[in-house]
């Protein structure tokens, strides 16, 4: 916990002494300091995992905050698929509105998880629905392939966690 007040406390400073700072780089410093912090022994991962009913954020953006998040625990990711993946969710939140996250489930799945807030009158409902089935039938393949490397990045970690 006092690593976490240490973290916020300097993203506080950032946000104080350096008006310059972009959201993007706000967002990266912020997500650095997050990647340091262990809560009670647990990893980012496990963390989200309880925080979002055992699901886990791959990367999501928001029309609210104009910022596009990317989980740092799955940075092995190849670069190209990164910027894929931020296109895609940046695009969906200009196009429709609210948030929009790509999650997976304990078994692997990868999940399109879509939320507006209670007073946006511009969010498009069923925009949302068509465009998570467009999205679903234009990027198959990289959704499968998303799943498969989940599913291997997992079985590593829990065979590396039990030896």
């Amino acid at each position: 916990e006092d690593r976490y007040a240490s973290s916020m406390l300097m993203v506080r400073k950032y946000e104080k002494h350096e008006a310059s700072i972009t959201e993007a780089n706000l967002l990266w410093k912020m997500n650095t300091a997050i990647q340091n912090i262990s809560f009670q022994g647990k990893s980012l991962c496990e963390v989200y995992m309880d925080m979002y009913e055992e699901r886990v954020i791959l990367c999501g953006a928001s029309s609210y905050d104009k910022l596009f998040y990317f989980n740092p625990e799955f940075d092995r990711l190849p670069e190209e698929i990164k910027e894929d993946l931020k296109v895609l969710c940046v695009l969906f939140t200009e196009d429709v509105g609210g948030t929009f996250r790509l999650e997976f489930s304990p078994d692997g799945t990868l999940h399109m998880t879509v939320e507006s807030r209670d007073d946006d009158f511009f969010f498009d409902e069923i925009g949302s629905e068509l465009k998570i089935r467009d999205i679903r039938l234009d990027h198959r393949e990289l959704l499968e392939q998303l799943e498969m490397y989940y599913k291997l990045f997992w079985e590593e970690t829990n065979h590396a966690d039990s030896n």
